[in-house]
């Protein structure tokens, strides 16, 4: 048998070893691209309240535009950039990132952010790169909605514009109109493989040449080493100041001296850790009470953690999300149960806010109002993130916050949890009259869902699914098909 690497992408199956595509795109046209400048960068934006990660821009910096050390040995003027951002889940690695590609936008021609947490969903996301280029058009494969785009060649046509990435005449004459400091240099890019898992997954999308930059953000402190990135970035808590200033800032709590001093031991209780900070805040805002309560019931609650917890997250987020979800009504704890059990980066409005299946799960809003009140009372304590597209909102939800919802809920809720989310997905999968499902006009339908498959696969996994009825299963299997054609 193969390794999954040797025949992922590829309609042919081979029982060839793996041979690295060093020459990837050789089949396909050398194309400039019509856009600029392009930035791929859905669903992530900027968020306000970023705060205090500017010496992790320096090294940034330093890493992508400063001529790496020849003596070192680890590389050379042709190599590509790469810098590694690494930590805890929690410590804001993805929208450091985030935050740094939209700070140093006047410097790149374009930007790229690939959502990279497995195959499947890195093979998806790198598709759009070629479209949002508009190199797609001039092959026959349309990028317009709706029409399909062969992923072989979008990543093909990718692959060869990053290797030499060049703009048409009238682009690069409006790129020199409009950025003075870009007319007289060449054209660059900074490609973000964000929440990295297997590292050997990034060598068939990985460039050749010098012409841009790669940051790559995993919680994996290996995977520097294993890609020979130029610099790795460890991210470590806030500092106790800034984290201080946050937690006032979203607690919306004056601050002086004395509320700066209380801020400050609960950020150090926190261990500075940014998504904790921002569920706590929420909390004390939403109670309300002081921060010098909280420090006493965080204390009671550290003396009272069971000693056979087997949770191996950050003990202080596991508090705040747990008294978070404590605080919960009947609908808002089945929405979470939901969304725990979905792909943590597109969670579709659309899909989830009125489920048209049978049986509903317990407790789950009945109607669109019902879910936006449910959802609202989420967002207000900091367990999801709502992202506004130009089609529908998504909703984000930290993988931590997954973990701790998926290990506080009982075997019969998870199997319950699961099974209702099989059915959506069913109900929400394109197919025809003559329920044939493999059309290509609906791909883009069917790919937005195929994430959710894969969270399945991995619930399933982790937990002990075994009690799901006979209907559910069988639900299940026939996802799993429609999702591997």
């Amino acid at each position: 048998m193969s390794p999954p690497e040797a025949i992922f992408g590829s309609s042919i199956p081979s029982n060839l070893d793996h041979i690295p595509l060093q020459d990837l795109a050789e089949y396909v046209e050398e194309e400039p691209s019509t856009t600029w400048p392009c930035y791929l960068m859905d669903p992530f934006t900027h968020e306000p309240e970023f705060i205090g990660r500017d010496d992790v821009f320096d090294i940034i910096d330093n890493c992508f535009f400063s001529q790496p050390d020849s003596t070192s040995g680890q590389a050379n003027d042709e190599d590509l950039p790469c810098c590694c951002i690494s930590g805890l889940g929690g410590m804001g690695k993805t929208q450091t990132a985030i935050e740094y590609a939209l700070s140093r936008r006047d410097e790149f021609d374009a930007i790229f952010v690939i959502q990279a947490d497995g195959a499947a969903k890195l093979s998806e996301s790198f598709a759009g790169i070629a479209p949002a280029l508009g190199l797609m058009e001039s092959s026959g494969k349309s990028a317009k909605p709706g029409e399909e785009t062969d992923l072989i060649v979008s990543r093909s046509k990718a692959m060869k514009w990053l290797s030499a990435p060049k703009f048409t005449p009238a682009t690069l004459s409006n790129r020199a109109s409009k950025s003075k400091n870009k007319s007289d240099r060449d054209v660059s890019w900074l490609l973000i493989f964000d929440n990295v898992e297997e590292a050997s997954l990034l060598r068939d999308y990985w460039p050749v040449g010098s012409d841009g930059c790669i940051l790559v953000t995993t919680r994996d402190t290996r995977t520097g080493n294993y890609l020979r990135s130029r610099t790795t970035i460890v991210l470590d808590q806030l500092a106790t100041p800034f984290a201080a200033n946050l937690l006032l800032r979203l607690s919306f709590m004056e601050n002086n001296s004395l509320t700066f001093a209380d801020a400050s031991a609960v950020a150090e209780k926190l261990g500075g850790l940014p998504i904790a900070i921002s569920q706590v805040a929420a909390y004390i805002y939403n109670k309300p009470m002081s921060l010098k309560e909280f420090l006493a019931l965080y204390e009671k609650s550290l003396r009272e953690r069971d000693p056979s917890d087997e949770y191996t997250g950050p003990w202080s987020h596991t508090i705040a999300t747990s008294w978070a979800l404590d605080d919960l009504t009947d609908e808002p704890k089945a929405l979470i149960r939901t969304f725990a059990c979905l792909d943590p980066d597109c969670v579709q409005d659309s899909v989830f806010a009125q489920p048209a299946v049978e049986p509903m799960l317990d407790a789950y809003p009945a109607d669109r109002l019902e879910y936006i009140n449910a959802r609202g009372k989420l967002y207000n304590v900091s367990l999801i993130r709502l992202v506004d597209t130009t089609t529908t909102i998504i909703v984000r939800i930290h993988r931590l916050v997954q973990d701790i919802v998926l290990a506080r809920m009982n075997d019969s809720q998870r199997v319950e949890a699961f099974s209702f989310v099989t059915r959506i997905l069913i109900a929400a999968w394109p197919t025809t009259t003559n329920n044939f499902e493999h059309e290509a006009r609906h791909w883009k339908d069917q790919e937005s869902l195929l994430p959710h498959i894969f969270r399945l696969t991995e619930i399933y996994r982790l937990y002990d699914i075994s009690k799901i009825e006979i209907s559910s299963r069988r639900s299940f299997v026939k996802l799993l098909q429609a999702g591997g054609w």
